[in-house]
């Protein structure tokens, strides 16, 4: 008799064990509810001001007054937005490259596929252009506008190319002979260049060059370049 009374007592003991840890699980549960509820009550509080902020934006953008306080906001909106989305605000680049030279002194050459160096450099922005070499380096991909003129007297004559690395974009030919006569043998190209092109002016490949190129004060034999659009 006495066994049974110890195994009801133990088996007492361990469900009021299990009603205490229940009571402990609920207590727990309600404090979790009671912080649910506020947090709900919280969030039912901003999503209802931000409802008047809307509804005030819309009622004064209708009339045209758009309060300054919600400007401020949506621009910083704004930007957190491009900086979420790593979109930085920046310049489109203007690519302002130019040159413009003439020969110094009068040039006399028989040769064929002769670089013409203009060796008096006037403007040169962007330093493409080689008073040394004769030839302007592309650096920024786009449209070009070259041209150049090279004066020629009554016995000289000649056939004259504007090259892009090896390809003859253009070309002219002086022809005119006679005592005091003179020329300026002109040509003008507008052509599509990549960073890295060589353009220059040259004696034709294939055809005899004969006399002088002249340049002075009475006339120019010049080159010039300068950048259109991307």
């Amino acid at each position: 008799m006495e066994g049974i009374l110890q195994e009801q007592n133990e088996r007492i003991r361990k469900l009021e064990e299990v009603v205490t840890s229940q009571n402990i699980e609920i207590d727990e549960l309600k404090s979790e509810l009671a912080i649910a509820k506020k947090e709900n009550i919280d969030r039912e509080q901003q999503i209802f001001g931000l409802k008047k902020i809307v509804l005030k934006g819309v009622i004064e953008q209708s009339t045209g007054k758009l309060d300054d306080e919600i400007h401020k906001k949506q621009a910083h909106l704004g930007k957190d937005k491009r900086l979420l989305e790593g979109i930085q605000p920046s310049p489109i680049p203007v690519h302002a490259t130019a040159f413009y030279a003439y020969m110094n002194q009068t040039l006399t050459t028989q040769d064929q596929n002769r670089i013409l160096i203009f060796d008096t450099v006037k403007t040169n922005i962007n330093d493409g252009y080689s008073p040394n070499t004769g030839i302007f380096r592309v650096h920024f991909d786009g449209v070009y506008g070259f041209t150049f003129s090279v004066r020629e007297d009554g016995s000289s004559y000649g056939s004259y190319e504007i090259i892009k690395n090896t390809e003859a974009v253009g070309s002219v030919i002086g022809l005119v002979e006679g005592t005091s006569i003179q020329q300026q043998v002109i040509g003008t190209v507008v052509i599509s260049a990549s960073q890295g092109d060589d353009i220059f002016v040259r004696t034709h490949s294939s055809l005899q060059h004969h006399g002088a190129i002249l340049s002075n004060t009475h006339g120019r034999s010049m080159f010039a370049g300068w950048f259109i659009s991307n």
